[in-house]
């Protein structure tokens, strides 16, 4: 052993362990397997208490990866390593999720805006025939009227400022105005005057709540 050049780079050998065979050709399989097989070759090391030991070639490099053939174990990945690999996917994918969960709401936000944008062309309108803004609101000035053009934009309100969304309405002879929630929070405000602003909420606050009068907070 040393003389030829796949284990003279290993010298000196020092014998620490040895297996037999009854045949030649048994022991160039288990030559092979432990050759090409890095399970094997770790089960090796464990048998004789050298998992920690590390080989040094003859220019001085950690050889404690290699097989007895001095080439790369081709050994799969561990648990741990594949758990961390899940964990890492898990997590990007997570990301993924809120970003995309993230661009859902901006585009609902977006036609909630538009939606009350059109409400106040339809309250324009209103007034052009009827010369008063009362009856853009419902009968209890809370909300949208359920009425003609305002039911119609309402309900596409709704179906867009979420399960919890909220509209509020306030309207008088003279003007109107009408908040409604966001999906990523706070609010939207139109009035008569052409205001169209975003509204901050504060803690515990609706934003029904913060609509009293014809003019967006």
């Amino acid at each position: 052993m040393g003389k030829h050049k796949s284990t003279k780079r290993y010298m000196p050998w020092y014998l620490v362990y040895y297996e037999t065979y009854i045949s030649e050709r048994l022991s160039r399989l288990r030559e092979k397997r432990l050759k090409h097989n890095g399970n094997a070759l770790r089960e090796l090391k464990k048998r004789i208490g050298i998992l920690d030991y590390k080989y040094k070639g003859k220019s001085g490099e950690d050889l404690s990866s290699t097989t007895l053939g001095g080439k790369k174990s081709g050994a799969g990945f561990t648990l741990v390593e594949a758990l961390a690999v899940v964990a890492i996917i898990g997590f990007l994918a997570s990301i993924v999720m809120i970003r995309v969960g993230t661009a859902k709401k901006q585009g609902k936000d977006t036609a909630v805006v538009a939606g009350l944008k059109e409400t106040r062309n339809a309250a324009e309108m209103y007034f052009n025939q009827l010369y008063t803004y009362e009856g853009v609101c419902d009968a209890a000035n809370t909300t949208l009227s359920d009425q003609g053009d305002f039911g119609r934009i309402k309900a596409y309100i709704e179906q867009h400022n979420g399960e919890a969304g909220v509209i509020g309405c306030k309207d008088a002879d003279e003007g109107f105005a009408v908040i409604s929630s966001l999906n990523l929070g706070d609010c939207w405000c139109i009035d008569y005057q052409g205001l169209s602003k975003k509204v901050i909420l504060g803690a515990g606050e609706e934003c029904d709540d913060k609509l009293t009068t014809i003019t967006c907070p």
